[in-house]
């Protein structure tokens, strides 16, 4: 198994010694306003992030047809739990090792959200060490096809809604692969992604529109090519796999500190600038991590 690890470090090292700057537009031109198409819009939606505006007027305007998709934003937007969370989703070996999964995942079975359900609360993956001694912490991944994404929508409607709209149809993972689609014809050379982070025993379910760590022709791709990345059941664990794939370096050092500058530099901006999709910023970094979360209801609510 050392053998193995140090053949993989030597192949893949070359690459992460490469430096990246995220994932660019694929025109340097900002984006145009919704409504109208004119070049160079000055104004963001708040809520979601996702579309440019050149007046009020043409927000205005562009409402009727937008609200039902900020509305979804609006009510599953939960800061509170973003904690422990934020440590798992900006980890760098996680981060690797998600990029390969999607990355296989798509490739062998097409488009699809990636599932990730956790062996513990969110925050116990922010702790330095696991809760005990000998105790490991695990990420457990699986695959939906497009076709196959609906109980993923039921079990949102049955958690997160009030039960006199759990037979509406909110079509929330549709819409995020759609999302997920969108930012991939914008960038060049884009690879983001959908995934779902699901809590113990289906206590809690968050969804995320994710970036990419690794270019398309990353040479960990081919380094690390197995049938079982792409396959449901595959378990991260995030005592051994997190450290190999840290000190193998598949996302390079100099990119991660890099990546975590811009977020922080995001953090401290004023106002709309805080959008990973602001045109202030030139290219949007990994792991974007832009999230809905679906919380779970009182036994007595269903």
């Amino acid at each position: 198994m050392e053998q193995e690890k140090k053949e993989i470090r030597k192949r893949v090292s070359q690459q992460s010694r490469s430096t990246r700057t995220g994932w660019k537009w694929k025109e340097r031109t900002n984006p145009k306003c919704s409504e109208c198409d004119q070049e160079n819009p000055n104004k963001i939606c708040s809520q979601c992030g996702m579309v440019y505006y050149c007046s009020q007027e043409c927000q205005r305007k562009a409402w009727p047809g937008h609200k039902d998709f900020c509305r979804v934003f609006k009510l599953n937007f939960n800061p509170s739990r973003n904690d422990g969370l934020r440590t798992l989703l900006f980890d760098q070996g996680f981060g690797a090792f998600y990029s390969i999964y999607e990355h296989f995942a798509l490739l062998r079975r097409g488009p699809g959200v990636v599932l990730v359900e956790l062996s513990h609360e969110a925050e116990v993956f922010a702790r330095h060490s696991p809760p005990s001694e000998g105790e490991h912490r695990k990420l457990i991944f699986s695959y939906k096809e497009k076709a196959n994404i609906a109980e993923l929508d039921k079990l949102y409607n049955y958690t997160m809604l009030p039960k006199d709209e759990h037979d509406e149809p909110h079509n929330l993972m549709v819409g995020l692969l759609e999302m997920t689609d969108s930012l991939n014809r914008r960038f060049s050379g884009g690879s983001f992604l959908s995934l779902v982070v699901i809590g113990p025993q289906n206590s809690w379910m968050m969804a995320y529109q994710m970036a990419s760590w690794l270019s398309p022709d990353h040479k960990a791709f081919k380094a690390m090519n197995s049938p079982q990345f792409g396959e449901d059941g595959m378990v991260f664990d995030w005592e051994d796999d997190r450290r190999w794939m840290i000190d193998v370096q598949v996302v390079g050092n100099n990119f991660y500190r890099q990546c975590m500058a811009h977020h922080q530099q995001r953090k401290e901006a004023k106002g709309d600038e805080k959008s990973p999709f602001h045109p202030r910023w030139e290219a949007v970094f990994p792991p974007l991590a832009q999230h809905l979360a679906v919380m779970q209801a009182p036994p007595n609510a269903k």
